[in-house]
């Protein structure tokens, strides 16, 4: 956990072990973070986009939580704003020229696996839950990356029904990093950018949609 990068932040942590840049994100009890994290993300992602000494970028929670879904009203006056931020952190990731992985330490859901989904390889715990709730309302592209597993709806992480691997809980840290090292040559930013125009407008879909139906419950 030595070699913190960036400070002042309260709700994203970041460091480097080895070549391997960590970001983790920090969750209430239930596994939500608020809209503020997603601006952290941001620099977080841009500071190890322009870091030579990071080779491949790990995404992951604290607590026992990945991020089971991130705490906005898409009612409020300013949800424009938490779209904007969370259309910036996609566009930042689809161009990262690195290998992104998630490491997903216990539940990820909604928001957080459509995060997730945009990274290159995701690893789970045994037991996790991960998918999207129903009724969840996608903002970050998850109208175009749902169909990357068999099977989006919320339930225990599986091998290619919702995730990548799954490893025991007591070896995870190790086993998930020792694959993120075995695959941080592998060129996964070229297959990520194929989809990145997709995925671009899918985001630009969901905007428009919600805003619709932002306008239609305030009309008057």
């Amino acid at each position: 956990m030595a070699n913190l990068r960036v400070s002042g932040f309260k709700h994203v942590s970041f460091w480097a072990e080895h070549d391997i840049g960590i970001i983790a994100v920090r969750t209430d009890t239930g596994g939500k973070a608020n809209v503020e994290m997603l601006g952290e993300l941001v620099i977080a992602v841009s500071n190890a986009a322009v870091d030579e000494n990071v080779l491949a970028l790990v995404i992951t929670g604290t607590n026992n939580n990945f991020l089971a879904g991130l705490l906005w009203n898409p009612e409020s006056q300013d949800f424009l704003h938490t779209l904007d931020t969370s259309h910036t952190l996609v566009n930042l990731l689809i161009k990262f020229e690195k290998p992104i992985f998630a490491l997903l330490n216990g539940d990820c859901m909604d928001f957080g696996y459509e995060l997730a989904l945009i990274t290159d390889y995701i690893i789970a715990t045994e037991g996790s839950r991960v998918g999207f709730s129903r009724g969840y309302t996608f903002i970050a592209g998850g109208s175009v990356t749902w169909n990357r597993f068999r099977s989006p709806g919320v339930q225990c992480a599986e091998e290619r029904v919702n995730v990548d691997r799954v490893l025991p809980m007591d070896s995870f840290l190790d086993k998930s990093m020792d694959t993120v090292r075995d695959l941080s040559s592998f060129p996964f930013s070229i297959i990520r950018q194929q989809m990145a125009s997709q995925i671009v407008r899918g985001t630009s879909l969901e905007a428009d949609l919600l805003i619709r139906n932002y306008i239609e419950k305030n009309k008057g």
